[in-house]
């Protein structure tokens, strides 16, 4: 799924920003396309996830909020 820049995830991990989404050329084992996330940290680290990395930090209690 696509969200917008500016868009941040709360979880035990930290506070992250997405600076960017694209789908990537994978399919999940379901058909649907693959997202790949790049998240920035305070610390102006960068972090990589895919939709499923996403979908589960949020099912473990991460709060994603829009912009």
């Amino acid at each position: 799924m696509k969200y917008e820049t500016g868009t941040t995830l709360t979880g035990s991990h930290g506070k992250f920003t997405l600076t960017d989404c694209e789908v990537i050329g994978i399919r999940e084992s379901d058909g649907e396309e693959t997202w790949l996330y790049t998240w920035s940290t305070d610390e102006d680290r960068r972090v990589l996830t895919t939709g499923r990395e996403l979908s589960e930090a949020i099912a473990d209690g991460a709060v994603l909020q829009h912009q």
